[in-house]
């Protein structure tokens, strides 16, 4: 039988998954190797690499098997078991490579929840480059300013993208905004940033609730 073996860049990419036999291991293999394996019908191979583990059961002694990542809402090997064989045709098998990476790529399509931390992420954008412009006498007017007007070109740049961005890519901007609003909290007078406080919760709180409610929009 012939072995795959691809991982997602940068991951485990100096590493090897072992392949187990009744407890022996029988083979090893790295990123973009191929091996082959002497293994009789009906006996059952383990993979593992660190937690992430499968097992299969050989139908036949020539078969093409593939092992990769799997892809789950934009992280690829977070916490869970992503290791995955595929079986498939000895002409699949030789025209298979790294890219299935590519094919598995997941774009987001926006509901009313994206939307929403889009809009709150652009109320603050507009704050902060008015409240910049308007109190002069500020010390750190610019950093707010720049804060404000990437902010603000982020977002407008995220609602043209919708249904050509990751999850990942979408989580990440709405975070570090988030930081940044959360390093001009002392820069700003008390009362703004009660004002500030409120906003940027009910945007946290957005951010994180739509992941649950519309994780099926992936297409």
């Amino acid at each position: 039988m012939k072995i795959k073996a691809f991982f997602p860049e940068p991951y485990y990419l100096a590493r090897k998954i072992k392949i187990k036999l009744n407890g022996q291991i029988i083979g090893k293999i790295g990123h973009n190797e191929s091996i082959e394996l002497e293994v009789e019908p009906d006996y059952e191979l383990r993979f593992h690499l660190d937690y992430h583990r499968q097992k299969m059961k050989i139908r036949d002694a020539n078969s093409h098997l593939i092992l990769f990542f799997e892809k789950k809402d934009g992280w690829y090997l977070m916490f869970r078991n992503a290791l995955r064989i595929k079986e498939v045709k000895a002409e699949d098998f030789e025209r298979a490579s790294a890219e299935l990476y590519t094919k598995q790529a997941q774009s987001m399509k926006f509901s009313a929840a994206h939307y929403g931390s889009i809009t709150l992420g652009l109320l603050l954008s507009l704050f902060f480059t008015y409240y910049s412009l308007v109190h002069t006498g500020i010390e750190e007017r610019n950093f707010i300013f720049l804060v404000g007007i990437i902010g603000f070109l982020s977002f407008i740049l995220l609602l043209f993208k919708n249904g050509k961005i990751e999850y990942k890519n979408f989580l990440i901007r709405n975070m570090a905004f988030l930081l940044s609003v959360l390093l001009l909290v002392g820069f700003v007078p008390f009362a703004v940033n009660i004002k500030i406080g409120i906003i940027a919760t009910v945007f946290i709180i957005s951010a994180l609730l739509f992941q649950k409610l519309h994780k099926h929009e992936y297409h």
